[in-house]
């Protein structure tokens, strides 16, 4: 299976939010220099190798960061560092295999991407290093269908920024010069404006998943989390999610993913597992709007703008059902997001002692390892969004990797045979995580097929409210009784 390397020249700058520039700011808060957001794309057809690329070079004109490198900034104003805007060519490999498709199965979370995501240089976080941050790589399978892998540097943006600039190339595939960003184009700056942290905010807001370390040592984290836990996909249909959202009152706020994350950490605990905090990412572009802190671009800012909040999780009450258990945990975590985005102050706390430890961490060479701590699980729920990607064709299968243990990943399943033209709030959810061999993860095993096979027996009722509920006297890590984020 040869590999044939090349690379995509970009067409020049053409963003007026870049005109002018050599480079473009990393804020402190946004420099997650180590790190990959990777996509692989499988369809039921072939692509153009030579319109692919010429999409991938004009969009690169929109998004000239893609084709830029990291260096400590040379602009007096700026933060430590920053993207040279190089206009350095994109890699773009070809392969030609003997798969009818890339994986073993259709679900989003793969044990490994193989040889379908083109790798990033080693030294791809270190800043100086002269290397691409972003990857391509068009695979033709033995039926004629492509795969279309990318790979994205982290420092460039998050998950959300990424799928943007695919979603841009996606059109200029299809369009051509006819296509047009008119007001989503690209912006670069500014980000947040975050206050210093006190000593008073990193202490209250102390996260132990931000706690720098040794490249090295973070790496092995990650490799021993892939490994110490057998992987599980749950595949739930809508019917079965409507069981897991039943509970939920009428005119709640709690969203189909914060009763997922209950329901989840629910199973957990049933099977034995103590959990009495949840680090969840929350993505916050569309945060206080019109506030002079957050400015008006952060919505089409190519940057992280999602960053880790711990949540308490209220303990549970005696006799407790399940599902008034699952609202409970559901409750918590979407009062832990709702707390943010009431109260600016406290978004702007919780921002500064991530901006001071991803920063420090930038500027010392040492990174985190995300594995949950004991007693702790991390969520990142993407199921709102649509990652499949059709670049024109009938269809698209969206596949990524990484999955560790203790850690939640919730996407939107892939169609099953005969759900293709299914509108996206009609498909199935997928649901991927680790649990340590042995008793553990059988006993989580045991507990999800109970209540599948109890949801089967039945249809979707809402739980009797009369099972107590522990009050909750605050959804933050600060001392005080938060506000509730029910109007209450």
């Amino acid at each position: 299976m040869a590999i044939n390397e090349g690379f995509i020249t970009p067409a020049p700058n053409a963003n007026p939010n870049a005109a002018g520039q050599q480079e473009v700011p990393v804020a402190p808060i946004s420099c997650w220099n180590i790190g990959m957001v990777t996509s692989v794309l499988a369809f039921p057809s072939a692509l153009d190798e030579e319109r692919l690329k010429k999409a991938f070079a004009t969009a690169a004109s929109f998004w000239p960061v893609v084709c830029g490198r990291f260096v400590k900034s040379s602009t007096p104003s700026f933060p430590e560092f920053a993207i040279s805007l190089t206009e350095s060519p994109i890699p773009f490999s070809t392969q030609t295999t003997d798969d009818e498709y890339p994986f073993p199965t259709q679900d989003v979370i793969q044990e490994s991407l193989g040889p379908y995501a083109p790798p990033l240089r080693n030294d791809f976080f270190v800043a100086g290093a002269d290397a691409p941050q972003l990857a391509v790589r068009l695979s033709t399978l033995a039926n004629g269908n492509s795969v279309l892998g990318v790979n994205w540097g982290h420092v460039l943006g998050d998950a959300a920024a990424f799928s943007r600039f695919l979603e841009d190339v996606s059109l200029f595939y299809n369009m051509g010069r006819f296509a047009d960003l008119g007001d989503d184009m690209p912006t670069f700056a500014p980000h947040v404006t975050i206050p210093p942290a006190s000593e008073k905010t990193l202490k209250e807001y102390h996260l132990d998943l931000l706690e720098p370390m040794d490249v090295a040592k973070a790496f092995k984290g990650y490799g021993d989390a892939t490994t110490a836990g057998q992987f599980f996909t749950v595949r739930l249909s809508r019917k079965e999610l409507a069981h897991v959202t039943a509970s939920r009152t009428a005119g709640e706020h709690c969203s189909d993913g914060d009763m997922l994350s209950g329901w989840w950490i629910s199973v957990l605990e049933r099977a034995g597992r103590r959990v009495d905090r949840a680090v969840q990412t929350i993505n916050y572009r569309s945060w206080h709007k019109g506030d002079r802190a957050f400015p008006s671009n952060l919505p089409t800012l190519v940057a992280n703008v999602a960053q880790m909040r711990e949540i308490p999780i209220p303990p549970q009450t005696q006799g407790q059902k399940p599902a008034i258990r699952a609202r409970a945990v559901a409750r918590a975590i979407r009062g832990g997001m709702q707390e943010l985005k009431n109260d600016r102050e406290i978004t702007l706390k919780w921002l500064s002692n991530a901006a001071y430890e991803i920063g420090r961490a930038s500027h010392e060479g040492t990174t985190f390892c995300l594995v949950p701590r004991p007693g702790g699980v991390t969520i990142n729920s993407n199921m709102r969004y649509d990652w499949a990607i059709k670049f024109g064709q009938p269809g698209a299968n969206y596949h990524t990797e990484v999955c560790l243990t203790n850690f939640l990943r919730v996407f939107l399943a892939n169609a099953a045979p005969g759900q293709e033209g299914l509108p996206v709030g009609e498909r199935d959810v997928e649901l991927a995580f680790r649990v340590e061999w042995g008793n553990a993860a059988d006993a989580v095993q045991k507990v999800i097929e109970e209540d599948r096979a109890r949801w089967a027996m039945s249809e979707p009722v809402a739980e009797d409210e009369a099972a107590a509920e522990a009050p909750i006297r605050s959804f933050s890590l600060n001392a005080v009784p938060a506000r509730s984020p029910w109007g209450e």
